[in-house]
């Protein structure tokens, strides 16, 4: 007898993908049976026949933990509005051009199209395929040429080939590739014409689309100016716009080709077993870095000789030259000049309590150390460096503070190699009270335990039970919440929840519950928080606190991104 690892039931965005697809499969199979004219479909059929095409994809898919908690049920009811709303846009996209859908989950090898769509002339057909997206997905050119993004092409061959066999005496001709992502979108309009044109907008597939004006008349035949079934927007004289997502015939053909070629070398690299993952080749382009990004790829100007970066960029080493020396005023100290005036204050500062606030980067540490230092060598009876309590909130930022500290002495020691007090020093700093504020805490709980009626064989709790322990507070906590039903809670979940689950919502709380924390007494700012967004309701928008807090925290982020702009282009 073999013991075997316990399977764990849960539902993962994968499982997500797979209900929505066969409940589209489902609701396509369902219309067609019912021999319905898409014209004549009317809001309460589809609502119905949606219904039923989700509860019979559940039962097919035999994932049944979605009804185990009123959590997991809350996900049906959203992939039915979902779906819902992805069945009625796409009918209404449909009902402007004159393609019909001719095939759904249509399997081919190598792969299956969830969706193909054609328009027959006398002696042409017109085709065009779209992949269903639970995700953000858009169609990506640079992204298409590394061999990153080839579904769409792919489907794109095997949908003209399969119409060639079904019309052999026809021209086929491709329409257009496209991304559907399946969501469901806040506008903010009022009248019910606007709310709906507003959805559409946001539901418009995302692609490659055919500049032939008479594809685009049959894919949109209702003459606005951009369209709303498809990624195209027409000028005022008909003709298509710059801003188009839009190819010729002759590049959809060379499209076609390079698709083949791709896959074709694609698959002698798997078969030699030299496949990579990530695999990308990569062209040398003079004074600039290329840097991966999400499905393309970038490329980004180093600054020279300067001492920030840009993302994906290493720091160049070294002191600024002079010309960059005036530019940084960030709130940082360029390296090789001397301490302002207020960090001199801080340094000489004594016999009194010492606040110190300043910006992430702006020297505080340093200021700190150069402190710790002088108050070692001044004096006729300079302090010991195991005399100090120096406490951080990491354990990486007190063994930087140590070293920095370290560092520091050794290099006063290089000044006075035969000072007798700074060589005790050196031998001290590895007794030296420099730690994190849990970790001095303990120490004294530890050396005082029996002060307190503790346990001495207690311990703290480590990372990874804290985290388990608030997971599993927070399971409950949303599983109390969704059994309520509130509105004010749904509403909450379906402006800040992804279409796949709700993690962001347990980000968003969990976020808040950190921070609240930083505050000396959590709960009465949560409170006093709530207060405020109650009292902004009868308020103009801009003059509300944390409006203007974020309007101020902008213009000091654009005006820094100014400032290292023209940094750059003084070190370029």
């Amino acid at each position: 007898m073999r013991l075997r690892e316990r399977q764990e039931y849960e539902f993962k965005p994968l499982d997500w993908g797979n209900l929505f697809h066969r409940a589209m499969e489902h609701f396509a199979r369902k219309a067609e049976i019912l021999s319905v004219p898409v014209t004549e479909i009317t809001d309460e059929m589809r609502r119905n026949l949606v219904e039923e095409s989700v509860e019979e994809s559940i039962v097919d898919y035999e994932n049944t933990i979605l009804y185990s908690t009123k959590r997991r049920e809350y996900l049906i009811t959203r992939m039915k509005r979902l779906v819902d709303r992805t069945v009625w846009a796409l009918l209404r996209q449909q009902k402007m051009g004159d393609f019909i859908q001719t095939g759904t989950e249509v399997c081919f090898d190598g792969g299956k199209i969830d969706r193909i769509d054609t328009c027959e002339e006398e002696n042409q057909v017109y085709v065009k395929v779209t992949d269903y997206k639970t995700g953000s997905k858009a169609f990506d050119m640079t992204a298409f040429y590394y061999g990153l993004q080839l579904q769409l092409a792919v489907y794109l061959n095997a949908a003209l080939e399969l119409e060639k066999k079904k019309h052999p005496n026809k021209e086929i001709i491709p329409a257009g590739i496209f991304y559907y992502q399946m969501k469901d979108p806040m506008v903010e309009k009022t009248e019910e014409d606007q709310v709906q044109d507003a959805l559409l907008k946001e539901l418009r597939p995302d692609g490659l689309v055919s500049s032939d004006p008479e594809v685009l008349n049959h894919l949109d035949h209702t003459g606005t100016r951009s369209s709303l079934a498809a990624p195209f927007a027409r000028n005022k004289d008909g003709s298509i716009s710059k801003t188009s997502r839009a190819a010729s015939r002759k590049e959809f053909e060379l499209l076609s080709s390079y698709t083949r070629k791709k896959t074709g070398q694609l698959k002698e690299e798997i078969l030699e077993g030299n496949a990579k993952k990530d695999r990308m080749s990569w062209e040398r382009v003079p004074g600039a870095t290329i840097v991966r990004t999400t499905g393309s790829v970038g490329l980004t100007r180093k600054s020279r000789g300067c001492g920030i970066s840009e993302p994906g960029i290493t720091e160049a080493g070294g002191d600024l030259p002079p010309d960059c020396q005036g530019a940084f005023r960030m709130g940082r100290r360029v390296r090789g000049m001397g301490w302002t005036t207020e960090q001199e204050q801080v340094i000489a500062a004594r016999n009194c309590n010492l606040l110190v606030s300043a910006a992430a980067g702006s020297g505080k540490t340093a200021v700190l150390v150069e402190r710790i230092i002088t108050r070692l060598i001044e004096g006729e009876d300079p302090l010991n460096v195991d005399q100090l309590l120096v406490v951080t909130f990491t354990e990486a930022a007190a063994a930087e503070m140590k070293e920095r500290i370290r560092g520091a002495i050794e290099k006063k020691l290089e000044e006075e190699p035969e000072n007798i007090h700074l060589q005790r020093q050196a031998t001290l700093i590895h007794h030296a009270r420099i730690t994190t504020i849990h970790s001095f805490c303990l120490s004294v709980v530890r050396d005082y335990f029996h002060t307190i009626d503790l346990e001495p064989g207690f311990r703290t709790m480590e990372e990874g039970e804290r985290k388990l322990l608030m997971q599993e507070v927070m399971e409950e906590l949303l599983e109390e919440e969704y059994r309520k039903g509130e509105a004010s809670f749904t509403d909450f979940v379906e402006m800040a929840a992804t279409g796949r689950d709700d993690r962001k919502v347990e980000e968003l709380i969990l976020n808040l519950y950190e921070f609240s924390r930083s505050n000396p007494d959590p709960e009465t700012w949560l409170c006093d928080s709530i207060q405020s967004y109650e009292e902004a309701e009868n308020q103009p928008w801009d003059s509300l606190p944390f409006v203007k807090l974020a309007l101020e925290q902008t213009w000091a982020s654009l005006e820094d991104l100014e400032r290292v702009s023209r940094l750059c282009e003084v070190c370029l």
